[in-house]
């Protein structure tokens, strides 16, 4: 069985109502396993205000698997972090972070913003409805 964590850009669009994310993750939600990262929640709380907070914010415990970052995580994401630098590559520490839970709990990362995750060893989900 498939398993998605779900990146942050896609929680906005869900929240925001947007058809094609509200479809997807409900759809997902009935038929999978459905995590979202620690580091998606303070994403989320940063920019939602009071309003918002109050609404979304249980919701999201409720709907979705809450994975936190593990001592493994981080060593992964450091790891993948120096290489990719090491290559002129200059990727965010939250991408790296959340790309390295999705890698080792074997799960498919559900983003529009594929340019940053392009690690070979992690499985993205690509829907053409999903435009960054």
């Amino acid at each position: 069985m498939n398993s998605y964590l779900v990146d942050s850009d896609v929680l906005i669009d869900f929240f925001n109502k947007r058809k094609e994310a509200t479809n997807l993750l409900y759809k997902f939600l009935s038929e999978f396993s459905v995590a979202i990262s620690v580091l998606s929640l303070m994403e989320l709380r940063a920019g939602w205000n009071k309003k918002q907070r109050d609404i979304y914010f249980p919701l999201l415990f409720d709907l979705f698997t809450v994975k936190v970052v593990t001592g493994e995580v981080a060593e992964l994401a450091g790891s993948i972090h120096y290489d990719y630098k090491r290559k002129g590559v200059v990727l965010s520490g939250i991408d790296c972070l959340i790309a390295s839970t999705a890698i080792l709990g074997n799960y498919i990362l559900v983003t529009k913003n594929v340019k940053d995750f392009p690690m070979r060893e992690l499985t993205l989900y690509r829907s053409k409805k999903l435009k960054a």
